[in-house]
């Protein structure tokens, strides 16, 4: 009798080893045979319970998870083997839209780790209360205005379907498509599907989460080894034809890191590339990043959304809509209604904001990802397997995609001006305005162009400071003239000596831009004070603008002279003359304190770079 226990408890042992063993290995269904075997041997082993639960949850049969994971805590109630079983059994339930359940769950997982409260499941738990209380307020919470429909068999199939967007009206999808052995990218030809070009699909590695730059130039990827390593890739539109993919740079391919979930954006003028990696440095597990993009796909370094956006837990597919300048991605840890939920950030030109949950319909009790809309936001796609989507035999085992419309826009277009962008990645504020001295440079000229460069102009301006002050303050006393003496001091310090001061800035923040993008236009106005005809003016004008062409040409070893002759900085004058001068300038010649020497009138005499543009 004793052999007979000591051989079934041995065997027992034997089975339970070996499903641990395939767990360890990630084959959970080829465990699920062997737990289940050693749990007919002796029901009372809390062990068998759990890891057998585990199994069960990893192949999606959620329903007997569920029970084996209550039978682990009727086994172990003070959770002293395996006290992250409320954990799984509360993120089942979160799934399963059980809320109350659930964070009874979490309350229990809570104080199970309450000796480690800087553990990531403690947090998670204290995350999570939080986040069923939500879950229970909006509950019944739904745009009436959205509705949301499963796509039809001819792309979902079985298996995973998942990422479709749009590029110029072309549906494109990644799949796994009816168990084949590597996730491929799909595009719709008229009423069919087919895998796009076998140079990006190589049959060797998944392929999947596509996207394209605007011009449609390079479209980018994410491929992934049998290892679940996964790294970005991107193929040159040649053609018709692509070429041969290459990994991105360092800057986001970092060696023992995933970098995946590619997504082209716009944020206040540089192109960029957003993506989701683990990184040890980031924030937690997976973490939205972004890399500004060069020409000839170079990029900087990647930068990190910060806290605001990255938790400890999960921050995936990253969608950026750039007429709206919101950021969707899907996260595990804000506020949801359970697994993954799709939130938006705004970009406001400086920072993004607090996510906000996007709610049902978008988002469902099960995990939403891959959010994708249109440009005037009526409609996109997104990738769930909520109730409805296809299977094998165990619901929720996959994900489908789905597309929603609203017949209101799910996003207000934000209108960023020139002014605002440049701004924002320089600080430099528009107009820049640089002064003149009357009828300089080339006086009494009809002439348009000139030999002097504006630094010139601004020495010999400064020289005559001390005869503006004594023109300016001729006949004036006691405090009067010491008032009107300072608005000259003023004036030559703060405008004129200010404006050089903001054009050496300008200058030095234009080298790096004019290497990030293709095209810099560049809009100068010039004015004048209404001395002369308009006619007489405007070509003034014209000399003025010139001499700041000119220091650009020449400045710097003719640094910026290759960009001007290349056309990648383009310069436009916009001279105005009299037309554009302010009414409280005198004209009066024979009023020269008023007329040249006033500050009302040396404010005139002026041109201001008013706009940069980058393209």
């Amino acid at each position: 009798m004793l052999f007979s226990i000591y051989s079934i408890g041995q065997h027992t042992e034997l089975l339970k080893s070996k499903g641990i063993e395939l767990i360890n290995n990630g084959n959970y269904y080829k465990a699920l045979p062997y737990l289940k075997e050693a749990i007919k041997i002796d029901s009372s082993i809390a062990d068998l319970h759990f890891y057998y639960a585990l199994s069960l949850m990893k192949v999606h049969d959620y329903n007997q998870s569920i029970k084996e994971f209550k039978k682990v805590i009727s086994l172990d109630p003070k959770g002293l083997k395996h006290p992250n079983a409320s954990y799984h059994l509360a993120e089942i339930l979160d799934l399963k839209g059980n809320y109350k359940d659930a964070m009874f769950y979490w309350k229990k997982t809570k104080s199970n780790y309450g000796s480690t409260p800087e553990s990531f499941i403690y947090k998670k738990s204290v995350r999570e209360i939080n986040s069923n209380l939500f879950a229970i307020r909006h509950k019944n919470k739904f745009d009436k205005n959205t509705k949301i429909a499963h796509l039809n068999d001819s792309v979902n199939g079985s298996d995973a379907d998942f990422a479709g967007f749009e590029n110029n009206k072309e549906f494109f999808y990644s799949s796994f498509k009816n168990k084949g052995k590597q996730a491929l990218i799909f595009k719709k030809d008229n009423s069919t599907y087919s895998p796009i070009d076998t140079i990006i699909n190589d049959f060797n590695h998944h392929n999947a989460n596509g996207t394209f730059t605007k011009d449609g130039k390079h479209f980018f990827f994410s491929r992934c080894d049998d290892y679940n390593h996964c790294f970005i890739m991107y193929s040159k539109r040649n053609g018709n034809k692509w070429t041969e993919p290459a990994k991105v740079g360092r800057e986001i391919n970092k060696t023992n890191f995933n970098a995946t979930h590619p997504s082209v954006g716009e944020l206040s003028g540089k192109k960029v590339l957003f993506f989701s990696a683990n990184y040890s440095f980031g924030k937690g597990k997976m973490d939205i990043w972004y890399a500004p993009i060069f020409d000839d796909i170079t990029f900087g370094n990647a930068v990190n959304l910060g806290k605001k956006i990255n938790s400890i837990d999960d921050e995936i597919t990253p969608f950026f809509h750039e007429k709206s300048q919101n950021l969707y991605f899907s996260s595990k840890w804000h506020n949801g209604f359970g697994g993954y939920d799709v939130f938006y950030s705004h970009w406001n030109g400086t920072n993004f904001e607090n996510p906000v949950n996007l709610e049902k319909p978008i988002n469902s009790s099960w995990n939403d990802v891959y959010f994708w809309m249109s440009e005037n936001s009526n409609y996109g796609y997104l990738t769930s397997n909520r109730d409805g989507a296809n299977f094998d035999s165990i619901p929720h085992c996959c994900s489908d995609i789905w597309k929603f419309k609203s017949k209101q826009p799910l996003a207000s277009e934000i209108k960023i001006s020139s002014k605002e962008i440049f701004k924002k990645r320089t600080g430099i504020t528009l107009p820049l305005a640089l002064y003149f001295h009357n009828d300089q440079p080339s006086p009494k000229s009809l002439d348009t162009v000139v030999s002097q460069t504006y630094p010139e102009t601004y020495h010999q301006y400064v020289n005559l400071k001390s005869t503006y002050i004594k023109e300016y303050t001729k006949s004036l006393k006691n405090n009067e003239k010491t008032i009107a003496e300072n608005e000259i001091n003023d004036f030559f310090d703060h405008y004129v000596t200010g404006g050089l001061d903001r054009l050496n800035l300008f200058k030095k923040q234009l080298k790096p831009l004019l290497r990030e993008y293709e095209t810099i236009e560049i809009t100068i106005k010039g004015f004048a004070s209404p001395l002369a005809k308009s006619d007489y003016n405007t070509n003034l004008s014209k000399r003025r603008i010139h001499s700041l062409i000119k220091y650009f040409e020449k400045t710097d070893n003719q640094y910026f002279k290759e960009y001007i002759e290349s056309g990648k900085l383009i310069i436009h004058s916009a001279p105005f003359g009299e037309v554009k001068a302010n009414s409280n300038a005198s004209d009066d010649l024979k009023n020269k304190r008023k007329s040249i020497y006033s500050p009302e009138a040396a404010l005139e005499r002026r041109i201001e770079i008013q706009e940069v543009i980058f393209k």
